[in-house]
């Protein structure tokens, strides 16, 4: 059975899911289809409702949007800060699990991904400097040469050695320039 509200609210809480679904936000779109679920609308009639909108939404996806809107606020905060997506939460769920098991394997999947961009992070800054490093050394070969400098002086050795160079990769550099 319906509860009463005015209509135009209940108009305006179909809108905002319509608006929430296209704009992927699922969390929002989530939070907003469990008010309607409690003015009595059955899942079949959210959709109903939507199809009217012109909002195409499917019976596991009103379903899935009810289930992620009764995940602990923890797991809510982890999706509204980006640590995880919505869709991943919904993986992560299993049936007659508790908040604080959810909880734990969200939490626990937030630090992976934290570890694993942190990885990829470190990689990609080894690679921007090791690419400022081979084109400061083929820079500093060149002005060398350019002001005749001998590359098999001391001076000149050191300098390169700041780059990870040696005597041996240097002349495998010469050779293929």
């Amino acid at each position: 059975m319906k509860k009463t509200a005015s209509k135009s609210s209940t108009e305006n809480l179909f809108k905002q899911i319509k608006i929430c679904s296209g704009q992927n936000k699922m969390l929002e779109a989530a939070v907003v289809m469990s008010q309607v679920r409690t003015l009595g609308y059955s899942p079949d009639d959210i959709i109903k409702k939507l199809k009217q909108m012109k909002c195409k939404i499917s019976k596991p996806h009103v379903y899935n949007l009810l289930k992620l809107a009764g995940v602990p606020e923890k797991v809510k905060n982890h999706i509204n800060k980006g640590n995880i997506k919505a869709s991943e939460v919904l993986v992560q769920m299993h049936k007659h699990q508790e908040p604080s098991e959810l909880i734990k394997l969200i939490e626990k999947c937030v630090e992976d991904r934290k570890r694993n961009l942190e990885s990829k992070r470190i990689e990609i800054l080894k690679k921007i400097d090791e690419q400022k490093k081979i084109k400061f050394r083929k820079k500093l070969e060149h002005e060398a040469e350019k002001y005749g400098y001998n590359l098999d002086s001391p001076v000149i050795q050191n300098l390169l050695g700041l780059t990870g160079s040696n005597k041996k990769q240097i002349s495998t550099l010469k050779a293929t320039t």
